[in-house]
């Protein structure tokens, strides 16, 4: 391991959406509640968190444009 990045999905472009598909469980029960899960439109779009990056050297040969 080289360094760690921090990625995130990129749900504002990709419009993806919040459905209430999973049961909550308690005490290995399922109970009649739902939890809103995120369903993700184009699940390979993702953006580099930069707020956390610390290893910029390593992370830039992986880019698609050249760094500034």
């Amino acid at each position: 391991v080289l360094c760690a990045v921090n990625i995130q999905h990129n749900c504002i472009q990709n419009k993806c959406s919040l459905k209430q598909l999973q049961a909550i469980r308690q005490e290995r029960e399922e109970t009649n509640q739902r939890r809103d899960i995120v369903v993700h439109n184009n699940p390979n779009d993702f953006l580099i968190n930069t707020c956390q990056m610390r290893n910029a050297a390593i992370i830039q040969r992986f880019a698609f444009t050249p760094p500034i």
